[in-house]
């Protein structure tokens, strides 16, 4: 299990839970991939230090109906217009704990159903095959 998460906050206290679309819009959400506790270093499990940490959703096989393709993530919130929808997002090979060693990304989610979207238990957003080291 891993210390590492998706935060809401800069000081890495409140972590990202839901996602609560505006109906026909674009919501454009600044987030950060971190720990707050010191001494840690978080790495991918395959090949550490070599292979990028990555930041995606995952479809839950709950039976409803989330098109991943809505969802766009970049490192910076300009970034996100060129993004490509769905992908994964590179984080870097490892990121140290402590609330100065978090990553900030930026997640936008399109929502074209014309019903407001609630998609707690639909999709997850996770950060894939991650193991923390001591720093």
């Amino acid at each position: 299990m891993t210390n590492l998460g998706i935060y809401i906050d800069d000081p890495l206290t409140t972590l990202f839970s839901t996602f609560n679309g505006i109906i026909n819009e674009s919501t454009n959400q600044r987030l950060k991939a971190g720990s707050p506790e010191e001494g840690i270093i978080h790495r991918r499990k395959t090949l550490p230090g070599t292979n990028q940490l990555q930041v995606a959703l995952v479809d839950n096989n709950t039976g409803d109906i989330v098109e991943l393709e809505n969802f766009r993530f970049a490192l910076t919130e300009v970034g996100l217009a060129a993004a490509t929808p769905g992908a994964p997002l590179n984080l870097g090979t490892t990121i140290e704990s402590g609330v100065d060693g978090a990553v900030e990304f930026w997640m936008q989610y399109t929502d074209t159903s014309g019903t407001v979207a609630e998609f707690l238990n639909a999709v997850t957003l996770t950060i894939l095959d991650v193991e923390d080291a001591p720093a």
